[in-house]
């Protein structure tokens, strides 16, 4: 489901100019799917861009009329004075708490300035420019999911007024109801407690699905994590889990592989939320 966007932009290509070939088919893919007047690509707004407050005016519209930026990471990305000014606006919208609206893409291991080694993002490696525009295509689709009818959390500005009033219209029987679940919660979290402090815990687990480029399931798909010596594979619904050894949110490298496919390889927090990519033929 693709929702209506309310920037202007459903995605901002920024890239230093080495990479402007594989740039320019990643960006006339997107355009097949969402139109041109959807795309931020440089060669693409040349009378617009003719300007003297091109730093600026730039900067504005990569912060707030962009819906998610994806950002080409490299050596030359860090050097160039140009790409330096969009970052600068995209390590702003991190500090507001909008990094789901940045999407990175790594050419190389580059130290890039604000970003971590427990940052996600998609290694392109080998990948050609049509999986690159899908694995875009595929994030927007995640960000609809989150703005569709009936995602708002209870309470919030999706729930209608009459609905949010009333816990204050059941009265004393809603606060004795409210102090005895704060007091279970109270008694299951000390529980809780004394599990890890007795190493009962479990392990934090690594779920997600691989699909092809129709959105089919892969089943048989090793997937590994080669640092923690661990493998699966995939079920017929193209489903793995993994439990990670040790406690709390790790960042793990992640390499799936199989006959005839395109190794994938990203790092990833475990304990996230379920993965979902796509494998391509080799």
């Amino acid at each position: 489901m693709t929702l209506e966007s309310s920037k202007r932009f459903r995605v901002a290509l920024s890239f230093p100019g080495e990479q402007r070939p594989f740039v320019a088919r990643v960006a006339e893919r997107l355009a097949t799917d969402l139109g041109r007047q959807a795309v931020l690509y440089d060669a693409w707004c040349e009378a617009e861009f003719a300007r003297s407050d091109l730093d600026t005016y730039l900067q504005s519209l990569y912060h707030d009329h962009c819906e998610l930026i994806a950002v080409l990471l490299c050596a030359d990305y860090e050097r160039k004075e140009w790409c330096g000014l969009e970052w600068r606006a995209v390590r702003d919208l991190i500090k507001l708490r909008r990094a789901d609206s940045v999407m990175p893409l790594r050419l190389d291991d580059t130290a890039i300035p604000g970003l971590f080694s427990i940052d996600g993002s998609v290694w392109i490696g080998k990948r050609s420019s049509a999986e690159i525009a899908e694995v875009i295509l595929e994030r927007l689709r995640l960000l609809d999911q989150g703005r569709a009818p009936g995602a708002a959390p209870p309470g919030g500005a999706g729930t209608p007024a009459s609905a949010r009033g009333w816990p204050a219209r059941l009265g004393p029987w809603f606060r004795a109801w409210r102090f005895r679940l704060i007091a279970t919660l109270a008694i299951l979290l000390a529980l809780g407690g004394l599990g890890v402090w007795f190493g009962a815990g479990p392990h934090p687990e690594l779920a997600g699905t691989i699909l092809d480029g129709a959105g089919r399931p892969i089943p048989g798909v090793t997937v590994a994590l080669p640092e923690q010596g661990l493998h699966t594979q995939t079920d017929a619904l193209g489903r793995f889990t993994l439990e990670v050894p040790g406690r709390g949110e790790q960042q793990v490298q992640l390499i799936a592989t199989g006959p005839g496919l395109a190794p994938h390889r990203q790092y990833v927090l475990t304990g996230s939320r379920r993965l979902s990519f796509i494998m391509r033929p080799e």
